[in-house]
């Protein structure tokens, strides 16, 4: 019986061996996933950090981003309304343009009317000057003819009177 006994006894460390190997095996299969585990568990977390802060920066851009295009789109608004002035303003300055040329030529052209008036006027005055020139020339060879006249019959008379009262 004791050798039944011992061979139960052996065949039990065997078994407790096996047991103790096997269970061994379980353990450091077991450990190794765990430190796997916690070495990826780290590495989440890390990436997990990352994320984090990538998106905070995300975050912030995406709000800058809208602030600038808030801005941006209120300041396209204000310069399609500057544009849309600008425009009426434009076509305003060629409406009037139009009327200055309109008025310019119109200017030009009694400009060159009234050249023309004083041209002829200027021909006119000069004619008259001519003839005023040529009646005083007349005139003063006729008031020089009727002194000369004079002249004689003041003499004449003088002969005669001169003479009449030398008679009497």
């Amino acid at each position: 019986m004791q050798s039944k006994l011992t061979f139960l006894n052996l065949a039990g460390v065997a078994a407790l061996a096996v047991l103790c190997v096997f269970q061994w095996k379980q353990n450091t299969t077991l450990h190794q996933k765990n430190l796997e585990s916690e070495k990826n568990g780290r590495e989440q977390s890390e990436k997990l950090q990352e994320q984090k802060l990538q998106l905070d920066g995300l975050q912030t851009d995406l709000t800058r981003f809208k602030e600038q295009f808030a801005s941006a789109n209120k300041d396209s608004r204000e310069n399609s309304a500057l544009l849309k002035t600008a425009q009426r303003v434009n076509q305003e300055l060629l409406v009037q343009t139009g009327q200055l040329r309109t008025s310019l030529s119109n200017w030009v052209q009694a400009a060159s009317d009234r050249d023309t008036r004083i041209s002829e006027a200027n021909n006119q005055i000069a004619k008259l000057s001519r003839e005023l020139n040529s009646t005083v020339e007349k005139y003063n060879l006729l008031a020089s003819n009727y002194n000369v006249v004079v002249t004689q019959l003041t003499q004449l008379n003088q002969i005669k009177v001169g003479g009449q009262t030398k008679d009497k």
